[in-house]
């Protein structure tokens, strides 16, 4: 598993966090793939196209987050605003999610 924070350059500014699991048990896997619309920010989850084998993503009162999955990966990224969540950065991330599912 990885994780990865990186703060704004300013305190205003977003916090990202990118996870990465690697499933090696199929069961497991295959359970993290069923859940893959949970966890997600704010109102209901939409499909996202071209991020991976299968995308879920939310945007919530004051952040943004994608989950998807690669072959026996499974990835969380997302993006806390420190206030209202935009549909520019809703598109910037999924920029983001689709260049790492396509490093995995």
């Amino acid at each position: 598993m990885y994780v990865g924070n990186w703060p704004g350059k300013t305190p205003t500014s977003p916090i990202l966090q990118v996870t990465i699991a690697r499933y090696a048990d199929s069961g497991a896997l295959q359970l993290a793939k069923r859940n893959l619309r949970q966890g997600l920010p704010g109102g209901p989850p939409r499909k996202v196209p071209g991020v991976g084998a299968g995308a879920y993503e939310a945007i919530g009162a004051s952040s943004v987050g994608i989950h998807f999955t690669v072959g026996g990966y499974v990835g969380y990224v997302s993006l806390n605003t420190r206030g209202t969540a935009s549909r520019a950065l809703e598109a910037a991330l999924e920029t983001l999610a689709k260049a790492v599912a396509a490093r995995l």
